[in-house]
């Protein structure tokens, strides 16, 4: 979907008292500090993987849209890179490769 399509939607339902609470931001790096001014702007609290920005005196910047917009900006941490992940991946990988037709079946709770 386009950017552009995305911020009407939102803005449409703004309109109709459906306003949105939070955005949760999984584009490139370099458009997260954009995304986040967006959602701020928008009324919403934004979710965004590290990093946050690309250059660190614009962390600054989104601590003021923080206090303008009153609302906040949770960052995450890439899960794809921690090391219970990246150590069940593993294990799944050397699992497949004994037995290809092995099936998994994972619960969370």
């Amino acid at each position: 979907m386009e950017f552009e399509r995305f911020d009407r939607h939102l803005d449409k339902l703004r309109r109709k008292g459906q306003a949105v609470d939070y955005v949760s931001i999984a584009s490139p790096n370099y458009l997260h500090d954009a995304h986040i001014r967006f959602a701020l702007r928008g009324g919403a609290h934004a979710i965004c993987e590290k990093p946050l920005v690309l250059n660190p005196w614009n962390i600054d910047a989104l601590a003021e849209f923080q206090e303008e917009y009153e609302h906040r900006v949770f960052n995450i941490l890439q899960l794809r890179l921690h090391p219970g992940i990246v150590g069940l991946r593993e294990r799944v990988r050397q699992e497949l490769a004994a037995d290809p037709a092995r099936v998994y079946d994972i619960e969370l709770s």
